[in-house]
């Protein structure tokens, strides 16, 4: 599921039941599938799909009037004005960066791919590393972070087992310089990126971090 920057939309992977039944009809649910939603008014819209297999990853635009989408291993963009998609890419979890400047994805190969959501531009954004998962980028889309895969040796060289030591790592890039942050280690029995987001209120996130049983993971980043 992704929530409009503005609160007004909601995307999502599923089936939806109206909370109020209008006319005789009483309610209705719509089919399993993927859907967007009009918060103020309940307009429920599909999006076409070509393949049934879930996906991990929507982001809206910065504007809350388009969102991109993973299906079969295409990546999408979805104008809500006139709902048809827009191919872009090939590839997994793809997210748009808060400026509004690059729609981002790991490819088929593992690159960090941006593509330019208006001319279609695209580009490898870190030449030089391949990553697991999605890319997570800063409110000021000055920064993102990755996984990137640990192997044996690299635990060897760091008093690490082989076999029981990390599989992955996240890092922060700077993107002016490509400066580069190691900030956390990730277990074989997690294997994933998600559910790691940048903090914008620093003060309101530590307040409800504070509570079992959520853990934090803080880096500062210059």
């Amino acid at each position: 599921m992704a929530i409009s920057p503005d609160g007004l939309r909601v995307a999502f992977d599923g089936s939806y039941i109206p909370s109020v039944t209008t006319g005789s009809s009483g309610s209705r649910e719509n089919g399993t599938g993927m859907h967007y939603l009009d918060v103020e008014t309940g307009r429920l819209s599909s999006v076409p799909i070509e393949s049934t297999h879930a996906e991990d990853e929507m982001s809206w635009s910065p504007s809350g009037e388009a969102f991109t989408y993973a299906n079969g291993n295409r990546i999408y963009i979805l104008d809500v004005s006139t709902g048809a998609p827009k191919l872009i890419g090939h590839g997994q979890n793809p997210t748009w960066s808060p400026d509004g400047q690059w729609i981002t994805f790991r490819s088929m190969d593992d690159w960090a791919m941006a593509v330019n959501p208006v001319t279609l531009e695209s580009k490898k954004l870190l030449p030089d590393n391949k990553i697991l998962g999605a890319v997570h980028w800063s409110p000021d889309s000055q920064y993102v972070l990755v996984s990137e895969a640990v192997g044996a040796l690299s635990n060897i060289l760091h008093w690490r087992s082989p076999i029981w030591g990390p599989v992955a790592e996240l890092v922060v890039y700077r993107l002016r310089d490509g400066a580069r942050a190691s900030v956390n280690l990730i277990p074989p029995e997690s294997f994933t990126d998600l559910g790691f987001q940048w903090a914008t209120d620093l003060g309101a996130f530590m307040k409800n971090a504070s509570k079992p049983p959520i853990q934090t993971c803080l880096t500062a980043i210059p």
